[in-house]
């Protein structure tokens, strides 16, 4: 499970380069959704 999430992320992350909002949103999205 772990696993697909790191993978999902590297490869939002990779598409996603060019926008540095959508990176920190969506960084602290999964941030927020590991801790709870």
């Amino acid at each position: 499970m772990l696993v697909v999430i790191v993978r999902t992320s590297a490869a939002i992350i990779a598409s996603w380069a060019s926008c540095p909002v959508v990176l920190i949103f969506v960084f602290l999205r999964l941030h927020q959704w590991l801790y709870f």
